[in-house]
């Protein structure tokens, strides 16, 4: 059976249930269970965001499927970069020492794209699979349940809301999914909130003029937790070299990788656990999406199609 095949079978087998131990009894019949180093992705990630997190669970499910068991742990780290034990713990608590072969692939056949935000059951495996292997540190945890605490506190109706700016709005790269307007996600959430009594809106967003408004708009209600805002550092950029994209700014910030990725992590962690969401599809969309596990009430995510 080729290898494709097997993969197949594999997220056949394990769509419905999926779990640790399963896993790992899978891998020592399949194939002996070697631990195999995921030591590259499809880029150099600097920092930890949907995109890096996405490419390894589909490296991780590519090494599953071959029968071993995956550790992450990327080479190319140039200074500053973050690395996936900055936040995460191993999958299955694998050791670099244990590490016997190295991982062929820098991604796996099948790949987590931000259309599983409308594939039910594509966003139920994926779910599945990042739920039983992505596992943040202790100290990413610590830091994260206070942040919640801070944010939403004992608030349980929270309406979440993600908009993106700055280079997806300027540069419209090309195969991703087109944003919303500000003015139709406002129609979005007045719809949300004449379906629930929302006592807040948690505003995901990279731009404080998108804060701002919203804030005026509904005064009182806007939630946000501790986060850097890029847009006028970016437009600056932008108007120098319109191909800049969000990560140039974030190079050029007194914050560390560590630090920015930290805020982002959080942000979508807090985005994960509201009650209903608002979005226009994108990464962090999509990891939102897999962090919840199909608990969300409701649900509107824009598809407008693709630039």
């Amino acid at each position: 059976m080729s290898l494709p095949h097997r993969i197949k079978r594999f997220c056949l087998r394990t769509k419905e249930r999926i779990s640790l131990k399963y896993i790992e009894y899978t891998c020592s019949h399949i194939g002996g269970g070697k631990i195999t180093l995921i030591n590259q992705g499809e880029y150099p990630y600097r920092i930890a965001n949907a995109a890096m997190i996405q490419n390894m669970l589909s490296s991780c499910l590519y090494v599953l499927a071959n029968g071993n068991i995956p550790h992450i742990s990327l080479d190319d780290r140039r200074a500053g970069f973050v690395n996936w034990d900055t936040f995460f713990e191993q999958p299955f608590n694998t050791k670099i020492e244990q590490v016997t072969k190295k991982c062929d692939r820098t991604i796996g056949y099948l790949v987590s794209r931000m259309h599983i935000a409308w594939d039910t059951d594509k966003l139920k495996l994926w779910s599945r699979l990042y739920h039983n292997l992505v596992r943040f540190n202790e100290p990413t945890r610590t830091y994260m349940e206070q942040d919640y605490q801070q944010t939403i506190g004992d608030t349980k109706h929270v309406l979440g809301v993600l908009i993106r700016g700055t280079d997806y709005i300027q540069t419209k790269p090309k195969g991703h999914p087109i944003q919303p307007t500000i003015e139709e996600v406002v129609g979005q959430i007045n719809q949300a909130l004449d379906t629930k009594q929302y006592e807040a809106i948690y505003l995901a967003t990279e731009e404080k003029e998108i804060e701002e408004y919203m804030r005026d708009l509904y005064p009182g209600m806007i939630r946000t937790n501790k986060r850097i805002y890029y847009d006028k550092e970016y437009r600056d950029l932008y108007n120098k070299n319109q191909s800049t994209v969000i990560i140039d700014v974030m190079s050029k910030r007194q914050e560390s990788f560590k630090e920015q990725s930290l805020y982002y992590l959080s942000s979508m962690n807090i985005l994960s656990q509201c009650e209903g969401l608002v979005a226009g599809n994108c990464g962090g969309t999509c990891l939102a999406l897999l962090m919840n596990n199909m608990k969300y009430k409701y649900t509107y995510i824009f598809n407008k199609g693709l630039y």
